[in-house]
């Protein structure tokens, strides 16, 4: 969290920024998933159709990442399955949700979120650039990657393949 930028951050700064990220990306699912299943008759019914497929990992991981993100940042200790329950009633779609209290349950998302990312202050501006940082490097080096010409060749054929064709 000090890039050389002159700037240092407190401890409680730098889990609240990481905590805030993690949520983020967790209400990144959560929006994703949403968005797919508006056309399938709302959130519930995605989550009932996949349960158990890669979407439904997702929601598994998302929900597991928010919930830990919210209460380790006020707890700071182990969770117990009392306020796992409520903080997953509180802030995690469910099968049966109204869209009034998916609504609900976002906005009491992003309010923790929100929180989390003022807490943080400057740091989580920090790894949030860093983080983007990374996404754009990862990118072009998966661009370049893809773009590379493949040369196989034996006795009797010469192939050659660009990647991604």
């Amino acid at each position: 969290f000090d890039k050389g930028k002159g700037k240092s951050y407190t401890q409680n700064q730098q889990t609240a920024a990481r905590f805030a990220a993690r949520a983020n990306a967790a209400e990144d699912v959560f929006s994703d998933i949403a968005k797919k299943s508006a056309d399938m008759g709302g959130f519930g019914t995605k989550i009932g159709k996949t349960f158990y497929t890669q979407q439904g990992r997702r929601l598994n991981q998302a929900t597991e990442n928010m919930i830990s993100a919210f209460l380790r940042k006020e707890s700071g200790a182990v969770i117990s399955p009392k306020e796992y329950e409520n903080a997953n009633n509180n802030y995690i779609p469910s099968l049966n949700d109204s869209p009034e209290v998916l609504a609900q349950k976002e906005q009491a998302r992003r309010i923790q979120i929100e929180g989390l990312k003022q807490e943080g202050g400057g740091a989580y501006k920090e790894l949030s650039e860093t983080m983007e940082t990374i996404s754009s490097e990862k990118e072009e080096k998966k661009n370049k990657t893809d773009n590379r010409e493949v040369i196989f060749s034996t006795d009797k054929y010469k192939v050659s393949v660009k990647s991604g064709d």
